[in-house]
């Protein structure tokens, strides 16, 4: 890709993109996604001559809030308030909703100059990350300067690779998980196959959905007629044992009933997790 002496007020030398690391580099280290965006906005003040720059993510789940890095030059802090974004933001839906570029030159009184991370720059840029042709987040850069329209061709290249390092660390996410699936499906049947205590394997099991796969509890049980016994807990058992409420009654008579998995929203039976838990 060529860049014009136009497009180079924004885009520092080739040079100065040698000193520093890149966030191909951090994703071969195994890098959290905590840690690519930090080498993100990192990179985007080697690569730039922006004031300010920042990197957001969607929240896992969609929401209309992405969450991210903000980061000046100068190594002043910036607001906590900053870390997060609205997708909805009417000059931001072009970029994240629908994949576009923006290069607005702000001046006094337009409404972009309001938002925080802009606040005091003359000219920014947004780059969506994409995936799939879906944006999964946004790449900012601003500078105090007025002058001619810069180029986003180098928030464009750090876009592209944090995309492909989110790629690839979900799809390594996701192969470790199947793999410690595989592993504990095949030491489960070989303690079976063994003639160990069937009681041994469901408290494996029960313990196994609480620290691999992440449940707030599990509980197994077994029908006793019209009723169920539940054998096995895991988790946190003081919330397990709402499973004996009525509401959640219904909803494991049903699966038995029906052969198929129900589902429903834990808040409405007031089993979302607590302020001091980390698990879904």
């Amino acid at each position: 890709m060529v860049v014009s002496e136009e497009m180079r007020p924004f885009a520092k030398g080739e040079g100065s993109r040698r000193g520093g690391g890149s966030v191909a580099a951090a994703a071969v280290g195994g890098a959290s996604q905590g840690g690519l965006l930090d080498q993100a906005v990192e990179t985007l003040l080697q690569v730039t001559q922006g004031d300010r720059v920042g990197v957001w993510l969607e929240e896992p789940g969609g929401s209309d809030t992405l969450l991210g890095v903000v980061r000046d030059r100068s190594g002043n802090a910036t607001p906590h308030e900053w870390t997060r974004l609205a997708a909805d933001l009417p000059f931001l839906r072009p970029v994240y909703a629908r994949g576009r570029t923006h290069e607005p030159v702000l001046v006094g009184g337009q409404s972009e100059a309001l938002i925080g991370p802009m606040l005091e720059m003359q000219q920014a840029a947004w780059v969506p990350i994409r995936q799939r042709e879906h944006a999964v987040g946004v790449v900012f850069a601003a500078t105090r300067r007025r002058g001619n329209s810069f180029s986003a061709v180098p928030l464009e290249r750090v876009a592209a690779e944090l995309a492909l390092a989110l790629e690839a660390g979900r799809e390594r996410g996701a192969r470790l998980e199947r793999d410690a699936d595989l592993q504990f499906t095949r030491n489960t049947l070989e303690k079976i196959l063994r003639g160990d205590p069937l009681a041994e394997a469901l408290k494996a099991i029960v313990r196994n959905c609480v620290e691999q796969i992440g449940a707030e509890f599990a509980v197994i049980g077994h029908g006793q007629g019209s009723d169920m016994k539940f054998v096995e807990m895991s988790g946190a058992l003081d919330r397990a044992t709402a499973v004996e409420d009525e509401g959640l009654r219904q909803l494991w008579r049903k699966a038995l009933e029906e052969g198929r998995v129900i589902g429903a929203d834990a808040q409405r039976w007031g089993l979302e997790p607590g302020d001091d838990s980390d698990r879904p």
